[in-house]
């Protein structure tokens, strides 16, 4: 088994995972309101993204997870049918 090649593989994902993470952060953002009790010091007239960094880091570490395992099946089914 080609050890750089499944951690190759993980990095990767991971990459493709920390995106997915980030696009989640933004569909889960707080709507704005405009109307209801805003104090002047949590207000920043935007709607904010819940927790950005956390989902990006578990995207990234499912990713990662998941091309390695990926990966080291595909190699293992390789080694199989060789032998």
């Amino acid at each position: 088994m080609n050890i750089r090649l499944v951690i190759f593989s993980g990095i990767v994902m991971a990459g493709i995972g920390s995106v997915f993470g980030l696009a989640m952060s933004h569909i889960a953002a707080k709507p704005y309101q405009c109307c209801g009790v805003v104090s002047v010091h949590n207000d920043v007239g935007y709607s904010q993204s819940r927790h950005p960094q956390a989902y990006t880091v578990g995207g990234a570490m499912m990713g990662f997870v998941a091309g390695s395992v990926l990966e080291a099946l595909r190699q293992a089914e390789l080694e199989h049918k060789h032998n």
